[in-house]
């Protein structure tokens, strides 16, 4: 409950006894309530007085504050100050020439516009190099075109609009609605922050700063919904219960780093928002170099990149991030090591892949996501030099791969859930796949392979179910460690080795498949001990006579009676 007023001041247009805002702040003692009466009022204020509160002097007061050049509030107080304010509706229309053209009551017309509503377009998405992002160069200055300036102290308000949809003078220079310099803090509960398709605008722009922002709606801002840059210090930003909608390049940015021995308590936390685009366009949040915010719970949907992360180190936990070009692209700059951590998090409908990793020194883990599905390529992909840790998710109904691992990049893959996806369960091979580890998965009912291989090296397939696919295992030119498996009732064969691969099978149970359960083509072989190949259709197919086979495949491996062997030719000429 805040405090009783030191003294109340009213602000009429008509009758006083203040007529201005301004006017009323100047006169203020220090935790004074200006109440102020409906109206249109075109003050550029500075705030140097502690405490004050700037309120409706009825409830149903309309106050309409308007500002043509420069801020229409700035806040310049001691580092413990604070300001104030509640329902109030800001506008910035970026010239210093007043609106001729009025409606029937007398007010501008451009003041009307700008709180309606608009219609939307399309923009690109940013670049990832961090040097370009307004968050972080973008000038500030005291003259700035802006609605509300905190330099120095802290501001709190309430239940407000502050409108940027009919700015009258282009500019390439973005126009934010709030920006909060280095050491500031600003709390902000129910606002309406509408940005201008037509111009460049950014919602709030958060540098070296602390941000409170709940329940509030960012919308149409074609530089940036909330972008938030932090320097080697610590600060504390939570954005949560919010709508995000229709930001370009990204809703929210979050980019820069603090100190090494950076305090818990001072973190970046995005959780529970509705985070949405338009014709999947724009980034839902953008995480740049260096930074550890953390994700909860929102949505996020119908956008190009539903997550993107560069060389930095988020926690993307228990969201639902569906339906746009790419659900999370996890990619580096200039070689800096990404290590986010994406958890429990819902991950469809996708028009690329689910879960994108690309580039060196990016160390993914991706861990107990309950579903990435229905994905119209892979529903994770790793490519470009990147590793990934892929444990204990379910990963289903993607058209491509369920597990897509390009040549030059590797994976630990454990515990997953892998199944009814449209290729393989899982592909790889290439230069790294030698580094790859696939172990104690369940690789099921795939359209086509559970482990698809091509040109793969010494890698590790051990103690995996694969069962129900359309062939368990396919190896192409390859030399793979296939040790401890389950390989049983997949619709065709349960394991190929074609073009010379040379597998190390080892105590693999390998039955009921309904083709042939081991299939050596094109002079395949390795070694193969203490395999059980029983029950299926026929058991074993070899296409060429292969040394050692008798000693080597058929004493030691417990084989069923139906194999189809190379013929013994010997020619009866004399």
């Amino acid at each position: 409950m805040a405090a009783a007023p030191s003294a109340i001041l009213v602000v009429d247009e008509v009758n006083g006894p203040y007529k201005t805002i301004k006017e009323a702040v100047m006169h203020a003692s220090p935790n004074a309530e200006i109440r102020i009466a409906s109206g249109l009022y075109a003050d550029n204020i500075e705030i140097k007085t502690p405490g004050l509160r700037l309120v409706p002097k009825d409830k149903e007061a309309d106050i309409i504050w308007v500002a043509y050049v420069g801020p229409a509030l700035t806040v310049n107080l001691p580092e413990d100050g604070k300001v104030y304010l509640n329902n109030f509706k800001f506008t910035h229309t970026a010239t210093d020439t007043g609106v001729k053209d009025n409606d029937d009551d007398g007010k501008p017309q451009v003041l009307i516009q700008a709180f309606a509503t608009e219609t939307m377009d399309k923009s690109t998405a940013d670049d990832k190099d961090p040097n370009q992002s307004n968050g972080k160069n973008l000038h500030i200055y005291d003259r700035m075109n802006t609605i509300i300036h905190v330099k120095r102290g802290k501001i709190e308000i309430n239940d407000s609009i502050l409108s940027l949809n009919f700015i009258q003078k282009q500019d390439e220079v973005p126009l934010p609605a709030i920006v909060l310099s280095p050491g500031s803090y600003g709390k902000f509960v129910g606002l309406d922050i509408k940005g201008n398709i037509l111009n460049p605008t950014i919602g709030i722009l958060c540098r070296n700063a602390n941000l409170q922002v709940e329940e509030c709606s960012i919308n149409n801002h074609m530089c940036g919904g909330i972008l938030i840059y932090n320097e080697k210090i610590e600060t504390q930003v939570r954005i949560s219960r919010s709508k995000f909608t229709n930001n370009k390049p990204a809703n929210i940015e979050v980019l820069g780093y603090t100190t090494q021995n950076g305090m818990e308590e001072k973190v970046i936390v995005i959780e529970e928002n509705t985070i949405l685009g338009t014709d999947k366009d724009g980034i839902g949040v953008k995480v740049g170099v260096a930074a550890k915010p953390k994700l909860f719970l929102n949505l996020i949907k119908d956008l190009k990149i539903g997550v993107y992360v560069i060389s930095s180190d988020p926690f993307i936990y228990r969201n639902s991030i569906v339906e746009c070009q790419t659900g999370i692209m996890s990619t580096v700059f200039q070689n800096h090591v990404a290590e986010p951590r994406i958890l429990i998090n819902e991950i469809r409908g996708h028009e690329e892949n689910g879960i994108l990793v690309t580039g060196l020194n990016n160390n993914t883990v991706i861990k107990n996501n309950t579903a990435i599905r229905d994905n119209k390529k892979a529903g994770i992909r790793v490519e470009c030099q990147a590793y990934a840790r892929i444990m204990s998710n379910k990963i289903s109904n993607n058209l491509n791969q369920g597990i897509l691992i390009v040549e030059n990049s590797h994976a630990y893959v454990h515990g997953n859930y892998i199944y009814q996806n449209i290729k393989a369960n899982i592909a790889f091979g290439g230069s790294l796949s030698e580094n790859t580890i696939i172990i104690r998965n369940k690789i099921f009912n795939s359209a086509s392979e559970g482990i698809f291989m091509i040109l793969a090296g010494r890698c590790i397939i051990n103690m995996n179910e694969v069962y129900g696919n359309y062939d368990g295992i396919i190896a192409v030119e390859s030399v793979p460690n296939l040790h401890f498996n389950s390989i049983f009732r997949n619709r065709n064969n349960g394991v190929i080795m074609l073009r010379g691969s040379k597998p190390d099978l080892r105590e693999n149970n390998i039955y009921e498949n309904e083709g042939v359960g081991l299939v050596l083509r094109e002079k395949s072989f390795g070694p193969a001990i203490k395999n059980v190949i029983q029950d299926n259709e026929m058991d074993l197919v070899v296409e060429y006579e292969t040394p050692n086979l008798e000693k080597e495949l058929i004493e030691k491996n417990s084989i069923g009676p139906d194999q189809r062997l190379p013929q013994r030719t010997k020619c009866n000429l004399i």
